[in-house]
C-alpha cells in the first residue's frame, strides 16, 4: 500500500505548504504528493490527473479536507466511484473520513452532500441579495471603465477610422469587446 497525497489551493495567492506538511506528517512522501493551483470544480487539474495515473489497487489517497478533492457532489461521487473501481481507499485527515469502513463511506457521502448544499445556499443568498440591491436601484457589477467624455472621444476616433481597433483599445486601456459595446450603444441610440 502506498499513501498518495493530494493538496490543492484555488489561487496562486494561497499557500500549498501547510497542506503538504500535513500530508507528510500523515506518512506521504514527496514522491507521492501531488498538487494543483486550480478550482476544485475543474476536472482538468494536471496534478490530480498525474495522481490518478499513479493509483494502484490497495493504495490510499490522502487529502487534508474533502473540498480539496472536489467542489461539487456530482464530481465527488464520480471520484468516489473511480477510486472504488481502482480499489483505492480515501482518507480525509481533518474530517476523519476513511472509506475502508462502511461508516467512513457513509460519512464521505454525507459530508459531500452537506458541502454541496452549503454551496447552493451561498449562491441562493447571493442571488437574493443582488435582486434586493437592484430593487433598491443599486447596480452591481464592475464600474464603467470610461467616463462620458472618454466614451465620446472613443466614438469620434472610431468613426474617423484612422486608428486600428488595437490602437484604440491600447489608447483607452479597454478590451475590444468593451470598445464594440460602447460603439454599439451609439449605433443603437441613433436608430
Amino acid at each position: 500500500m502506498v499513501l498518495i497525497g493530494y493538496a490543492r489551493v484555488s489561487t496562486d495567492k494561497q499557500e500549498l505548504a501547510g497542506q503538504v506538511e500535513r500530508l507528510k506528517q500523515y506518512g506521504c512522501t514527496d514522491e507521492y504528493i501531488f498538487s494543483d493551483i486550480a478550482s476544485g470544480s475543474r476536472s482538468d487539474r494536471p496534478g490530480f490527473q498525474r495522481l490518478l495515473s499513479h493509483l494502484r489497487p490497495g493504495d490510499e489517497l490522502v487529502s487534508v479536507k474533502l473540498d480539496r478533492i472536489a467542489r461539487s457532489l456530482k464530481h465527488l461521487i464520480e471520484i468516489g466511484v473511480l477510486l472504488e473501481s481502482k480499489r483505492v481507499d480515501l482518507r480525509i485527515i481533518d474530517q476523519g473520513i476513511e472509506t475502508k469502513t462502511p461508516a467512513g463511506r457513509l460519512l464521505f457521502h454525507l459530508l459531500g452532500a452537506i458541502a454541496q448544499f452549503e454551496r447552493e445556499l451561498i449562491v441562493e443568498r447571493t442571488q437574493h441579495g443582488l435582486a434586493y440591491a437592484r430593487s433598491q436601484g443599486k447596480l452591481g457589477g464592475r464600474p464603467k471603465s470610461l467616463s462620458w467624455k472618454e466614451k465620446e472621444e472613443l466614438k469620434r476616433l472610431y468613426a474617423r477610422r484612422e486608428l486600428t481597433i488595437e490602437q484604440l483599445c491600447k489608447m483607452f486601456a479597454i478590451s475590444a469587446s468593451t470598445l464594440y459595446r460602447y460603439v454599439e450603444v451609439e449605433k443603437n441610440d441613433e436608430s
